[in-house]
């Protein structure tokens, strides 16, 4: 397999948001020591750059750049095309109910909208919140903003 990761900044650079993280090195020296290194290509372009691409097809497209309803639309208009048959896309920041998982949270609403916007121009395709997940999440509870493209 292969995997490869779109991103409108550098993320392994010296300023990259793994240090906001806390992280103590970039995601290229924590894919090194996992073995993956030969499998893994970072690329700093939009995702629906990347994705435009005739010659990339993916089993799974995570969605996590731009969080701008017109962004989000544009990503995952890309993204169909480039999907192999089975393939799932997974959205980030999907707050179904446009409220926040934490008391105080922020919400983004961008991905929300442009699914809702897909699913009517469609009428095949649903986005399914994941709702809580059986492991602990960053805030100590176990709610995930992840949702998943469903075909209906």
């Amino acid at each position: 397999g292969t995997l490869c990761t779109a991103d409108i900044v550098d993320v392994n650079g010296p300023q990259g948001a793994w240090r906001s993280f806390g992280m103590h090195q970039p995601p290229a020296g924590i894919i090194s020591d996992l073995g993956l290194e030969p499998i893994t290509t970072f690329i700093n372009k939009p995702a629906a750059t990347v994705l435009a691409s005739p010659d990339q097809r993916f089993d799974m497209i995570f969605l996590d750049g731009d969080h701008s309803r017109v962004a989000v639309y544009r990503e995952i208009s890309a993204a169909l095309p480039a999907l192999n048959p089975n393939g799932l896309i997974v959205l980030h920041d999907f707050y179904p109910d446009g409220k926040p998982l934490v008391p105080g949270g922020n919400v983004e609403l961008g991905p929300r909208a442009a699914a809702r916007r897909i699913e009517r121009e469609t009428g095949a395709l649903g986005f399914l919140p994941l709702g809580d997940l059986p492991w602990p999440t960053k805030n100590g509870g176990k709610a995930t903003s992840l949702a998943v493209m469903s075909r209906r």
